[in-house]
């Protein structure tokens, strides 16, 4: 029989190393889970945000759950530079993107808004960038007026390429050259380039027609018509500056010019009586 006083000492068992291992396995195992779960449901959100349009792409109200969350972590256009305007307003830069100071820049992607600017009005090129966190940078080329068209009674101001802006033409008037006809505004361009060797005969041009998409009619200050042939205008307008600049010709009295032969020029008196002149037979 055991003696009642005999002391007896209970220790503590020591967990194997196996099932220390299995516990650091388990704890392992729900914070990934716990991770991916996270992941997961961010996911969700952001797709339910992209699925119901609560981001601010370009040309939104700013109206969305992430325009009113930007500012909070600073990620909205608290600063907006915009460079190269001389005629279109900032106004209307900034409508076309759906943009004003303090808006949201989640979402925003540049190569959109480029795409947006390109179809305003003067606007040739355009350059956009968000700088992190709060700046967004746009920079614009604007096109240049360089003639005025005529069509169908109404006047439009075009660039060098033809491109037409919508208003303006009227402060414009005896500063640009005036075309009409069909093409005219695609092929104004090369016109000027061909007359401006000639910058006597070009300062007395007061408007051209474009013929048939072919030729050109030119218009002088002094209400002579010159017809230019379709092809050689070059030498034609060599010949009728030539003899303006030695006889005057431009100021002689005379109605029209026809250079469409390349041999001749017919010259018509202002008054019928006096017929039909033709001044050498060779124009050369």
């Amino acid at each position: 029989m055991q003696d009642a006083s005999e002391t007896r000492i209970y220790r503590r068992r020591r967990r194997s190393s196996a099932k220390l291992w299995q516990l650091g396995n388990l704890l392992i195992a729900r914070a990934l889970t716990r991770v991916l779960g996270c992941l997961f449901l961010v996911s969700a959100i952001g797709f339910g945000l992209l699925r119901g349009d609560h981001l601010d792409p370009p040309g939104s109200q700013n109206r969305s759950l992430m325009g009113r969350v930007a500012p909070i972590f600073g990620h909205s256009a608290q600063t907006i530079r915009i460079s190269g305007l001389k005629r279109q307003s900032a106004e209307t830069v900034l409508a076309a993107l759906g943009i004003e100071p303090g808006s949201s820049l989640f979402g925003f992607d540049p190569d959109v808004a480029r795409r947006l600017l390109a179809n305003i009005d003067w606007v040739e090129q355009a350059s956009v960038r968000t700088v992190f966190p709060n700046r967004l940078e746009i920079d614009i080329v604007e096109r240049e007026p360089f003639a005025i068209w005529q069509s169908n009674g109404s006047y439009y101001l075009i660039d060098r390429t033809g491109v037409g802006m919508s208003a303006g033409a009227a402060s414009y008037f005896g500063k640009l050259p005036l075309v009409s006809g069909a093409g005219a505004q695609t092929a104004v361009y090369q016109l000027v380039n061909q007359l401006k060797p000639h910058s006597e005969l070009l300062s007395k041009v007061k408007a051209a027609a474009r013929v048939g998409g072919r030729r050109w009619n030119l218009y002088f200050e002094s209400g002579v018509k010159v017809a230019l042939p379709e092809e050689n205008v070059e030498g034609a307008l060599e010949w009728i500056d030539w003899v303006d600049q030695r006889h005057g010709l431009l100021s002689k009295g005379i109605s029209s010019v026809d250079l469409r032969l390349a041999d001749r020029a017919v010259i018509m008196p202002q008054s019928p009586s006096q017929g039909v002149l033709k001044v050498s037979e060779r124009r050369q």
